[in-house]
C-alpha cells in the first residue's frame, strides 16, 4: 500500500514537472519571436495650400509578415480630405488626419490611432495666364467668350480686361467679346495687383462664319457658396428658349430661366440645350468657411440681367442676390 502511494506520487510529480517546463519553454519561445509591433506616422505637422497635397505614411517594427489594416479620417473634409494617405488642401482652416492601424500578430490584434494636424494657408499663388487658342477670327455683330486658364490649378484671380480699340471690338468684365467692325484688335486680360498679363488677337472679318450652330454662355465656370443664386444665359446661338439641366440637383439646382442656386459643396454641371446644341457651365459650390478669406470680389457692375418670361412668378426686376465676382475665376479643367 506504502509502495503504491509512493509511485502514484511519483508520476504525479513527473508529470507536473514535465508540464512546468512545457510551458516554460513556450514563455521563453514566444518571448523570444513574439515583440509586440509598434508604427509611427511619417509627419505629425503640415502644411498646405488649396489645391496642394502630401502624403502621410505609417511606419512599422516588428510586424514581420502580420497582416494589418489601415483607415484613414479628417475632422473637417471642407479644410482637408484624405484618401490612402494622400491630404489635399480645400480652404483656409485646419484639420486633423487620423490614422486608424490594426495589427493582426500573435493570435491578438492591436490596435491604435495616429493623428496628423493639418493647416491650409490658402491658394496657390498665382503664376501665369494662358489662352487655349491665342487667334480667334470672328464676324461683325457675333460675341466670342474668352476663358483664360489661370496657372497653377487652384490659384485665383481678379482679372482684369481691356481692348486695344473698341471701336473694332469691346470687352466685358466676364471676358466676352463683342465684334464690332472689320480690323484686328488685341484683347488683354491682367491678374489685378500683379504683372501678370495674356493676350488673345480678334480678327474682325466680314467673310468669317457666323457661329450660329454653337451656344455661348455669359458664364463657363462659376463660384459660389451654399444658398447663393446667379443667373446664365446664353449669349449667342440661340434662335429661341433653352432647357437648363442639372447633373446633380443636390447640389445645384437651375431654374427655367437659367437662374443656378447652389444647394451643398461640390462640383456640378449645368447645361443649356436648345434644337440639338449645347453649351455648360462648370459650378463649383464652396464650403461656407472659406468665405471670410477668399472672397475678395467687388460688387459686379454687369450683374446678368433677369431672364424674362420663364419665371412668371418672379418680378421685373433682378431678385437681390449675393454672388461672387464674375472677375474672380478659376481656371477651366
Amino acid at each position: 500500500m506504502i509502495c503504491t502511494e509512493g509511485f502514484n506520487m511519483s508520476n504525479k510529480s513527473k508529470i507536473l514537472s514535465i508540464v512546468l517546463c512545457a510551458l516554460f519553454a513556450l514563455t521563453l519561445f514566444c518571448g523570444c519571436t513574439g515583440k509586440e509591433p509598434t508604427f509611427t506616422l511619417n509627419q505629425t505637422e503640415i502644411q498646405l495650400k488649396s489645391g496642394e497635397t502630401q502624403t502621410l505614411t505609417v511606419s512599422f517594427e516588428n510586424l514581420g509578415a502580420d497582416p494589418y489594416g489601415i483607415s484613414w479620417e479628417s475632422s473637417n473634409n471642407d479644410v482637408a480630405t484624405v484618401k490612402s494617405g494622400i491630404v489635399t488642401g480645400v480652404s483656409e482652416g485646419s484639420a486633423v488626419i487620423k490614422a486608424r492601424v490594426n495589427i493582426y500578430a500573435n493570435s491578438k490584434t492591436t490596435t491604435g490611432e495616429l493623428f496628423c494636424n493639418v493647416t491650409v494657408t490658402g491658394t496657390p499663388n498665382l503664376e501665369s495666364i494662358t489662352f487655349a487658342e491665342q487667334t480667334k477670327t470672328v464676324a461683325p455683330g457675333s460675341t466670342v467668350l474668352l476663358v483664360p486658364d489661370l496657372n497653377p490649378n487652384g490659384s485665383k484671380a481678379r482679372l482684369l480686361w481691356t481692348s486695344s480699340d473698341e471701336t473694332i471690338a469691346t470687352v466685358d468684365e466676364n471676358g466676352l467679346v463683342t465684334a464690332v467692325k472689320e480690323g484686328t484688335v488685341t484683347i488683354v486680360v491682367s491678374a489685378e495687383g500683379t504683372s501678370i498679363v495674356a493676350t488673345c488677337t480678334i480678327t474682325v472679318s466680314d467673310t468669317a462664319p457666323v457661329e450660329n450652330d454653337v451656344l455661348t454662355l455669359n458664364r463657363t465656370r462659376i463660384e459660389l457658396y451654399p444658398g447663393e443664386s446667379f443667373y446664365l444665359k446664353v449669349v449667342s446661338g440661340s434662335t429661341g428658349t433653352p432647357t437648363w439641366t442639372s447633373s446633380n440637383p443636390t447640389l445645384a439646382t437651375v431654374s427655367a430661366g437659367g437662374r443656378v442656386t447652389a444647394n451643398s459643396v461640390g462640383t456640378v454641371t449645368i447645361t443649356a440645350t436648345e434644337n440639338g446644341k449645347s453649351a455648360s457651365c462648370t459650378l463649383t459650390v464652396i464650403p461656407r468657411s472659406t468665405q471670410q478669406t477668399t472672397q475678395t470680389a467687388q460688387p459686379s457692375s454687369q450683374q446678368p440681367t433677369q431672364e424674362p418670361s420663364t419665371e412668371p412668378s418672379q418680378p421685373d426686376t433682378q431678385p437681390t442676390e449675393t454672388t461672387p465676382s464674375p472677375t474672380e475665376q478659376t481656371p477651366e479643367e
